[in-house]
C-alpha cells in the first residue's frame, strides 16, 4: 500500500478504534442519550456510522477500479431512506469493523496515479478518505456532547481535535468550542491546585 494511502488507512483505524473505545465506556442509558434535542442518539450514531462505512467502503472500491461513484451508490440506492431502528450495539460495532476492513482492503490496489486522479463525482481517493475522516469527527464531537462523562477523556479529546479538516468550517467551529472548554477546565483545575 502507498504510504500516503496507508497514513489514511491508519486514521481510519484510529477512528473506528475510537468509535469501539467509546462504546466500551459508555454510561448506563448512554445508548440512548443525544447531543441535542431532536439530533440522533449514541445509538443511532453508531448504526449510522456502521452503514456509512460500509457505503463509504463501496465508494473506495469503486474509486479504486476506476470507477464512478455513481456506479458505486447504485447498489445501495434501493435501500430505504427512512429511520428505521437501529441494531444493537455490537451488532453496530461488527458492522463497522468489516467495513473499515473492506474499505483497507480495497485501498491495497490503488495506485500512485490513482490517488489523486479525479473522478467526475466525487474528485480523488485522497479527497474521499479525508471527507469520511472529518465525518467521523464530527461525530467524535456528537460523543463529546451526547456523553458529558466522556467529554474530557484524553483519547476522546485527541480523536476529536486532532483530524486535519481545514474545509469543514463547521467541525472548525465545533473544536473550537470544545478546545475553549478544555482550556477553561485545565486553567481551574490549575488555580484550584494553586489554593
Amino acid at each position: 500500500m502507498l504510504s500516503a494511502l496507508r497514513a489514511l488507512a491508519d486514521r481510519l483505524i484510529w477512528d473506528v478504534a475510537n468509535v469501539r473505545y467509546v462504546a466500551e465506556r459508555l454510561p448506563r442509558g448512554g445508548l440512548d442519550r443525544r447531543p441535542a434535542e431532536g439530533e440522533r442518539t449514541v445509538r443511532e450514531i453508531l448504526a449510522h456510522l456502521a452503514a456509512s462505512q460500509q457505503r463509504f467502503a463501496q465508494e473506495a472500491e469503486a474509486l479504486a477500479r476506476g470507477d464512478s461513484l455513481a456506479a458505486a451508490n447504485e447498489a445501495t440506492s434501493g435501500r430505504a431512506t427512512g429511520r428505521r431502528p437501529a441494531p444493537g450495539l455490537a451488532e453496530s460495532l461488527q458492522a463497522l469493523a468489516a467495513a473499515r476492513d473492506a474499505t483497507i482492503a480495497a485501498l491495497e490496489p490503488v495506485t500512485a496515479a490513482q490517488l489523486d486522479s479525479a473522478s467526475p463525482d466525487a474528485g480523488t481517493v485522497r479527497k474521499l478518505l479525508q471527507k469520511h475522516s472529518c465525518h467521523l469527527a464530527h461525530h467524535a464531537l456528537d460523543f463529546a456532547d451526547a456523553l458529558p462523562e466522556l467529554r474530557f477523556d484524553p483519547m476522546v479529546l485527541n480523536w476529536a481535535l486532532y483530524v486535519d479538516c481545514t474545509d469543514d468550517v463547521a467541525l472548525g467551529r465545533r473544536q473550537a468550542k470544545l478546545l475553549a472548554e478544555v482550556r477553561d477546565r485545565f486553567a481551574q483545575e490549575e488555580a484550584g491546585d494553586a489554593t
